[in-house]
């Protein structure tokens, strides 16, 4: 049965709500496993096989609790069937309260001008940029081929911004990686250094 995720992530965030997390990771992962676990959630709503996502879900909305048991005899039964399911849950789960603890601890610690937001930054520069040449040309005050060679006099300042931003990411994953390992992790300089010694 071919399975369109995007419509089934409503099930998939039901299945969190109701405690059935290996359910709404396997409604996650196209193929059989999405597939077995939609069939699961249609036998413990009493569905037919072919019932449709809009029947299954008019089900689930129109009795939520016995929906919500429903939800639970399907996570039952895909655990059962896919027994990591749980496990990848599990990890899911920890990754998620590890981003989110992240994100709390540096609310309002990150300065405007630190890389992760200036990296935002570049592509609305680029708007305002053709917003205020677009009606230059409009008025003929300058013409579309200067618009264009103006926006190409930029785009090596752009180009340079991006390779510095590109330093800085790694220089911070490597301080995070070394951070957890405990060896230090070769810079791009470095790197590069060791590649051509390596070729002569």
């Amino acid at each position: 049965m071919p399975v369109d995720l995007g419509k089934w992530s409503w099930a998939a965030n039901m299945a969190l709500d109701w405690g059935a997390p290996a359910l709404a990771t396997a409604f996650g992962i196209p193929g059989p496993v999405s597939s077995f676990a939609i069939g699961a959630l249609k036998r413990a709503l009493g569905l037919a096989p072919n019932a449709t996502e809009a029947d299954v879900k008019a089900a689930a909305e129109a009795d939520p609790v016995a929906a919500k048991a429903a939800f639970e005899e399907a996570q039952s039964e895909v655990t059962a069937k896919y027994a990591y399911l749980t496990k990848l849950a599990e990890i899911r789960g920890a990754n998620a309260a590890d981003v989110n603890a992240t994100m709390r601890a540096e609310l309002g610690q990150v300065k405007w001008w630190h890389w992760r937001h200036l990296s935002g930054y570049i592509m609305p520069a680029f708007g305002l940029e053709f917003l205020a040449l677009a009606p230059l040309v409009v008025l003929g005050k300058i013409s579309a081929t200067d618009m264009v060679a103006i926006i190409g006099a930029l785009t090596p300042v752009a180009a340079i911004y991006a390779a510095l931003q590109g330093v800085i990411l790694n220089d911070t994953s490597a301080l995070k990686t070394t951070a957890v390992t405990g060896k230090a992790t070769p810079g791009i300089i470095s790197t590069a250094i060791t590649a051509v010694k390596a070729k002569r």
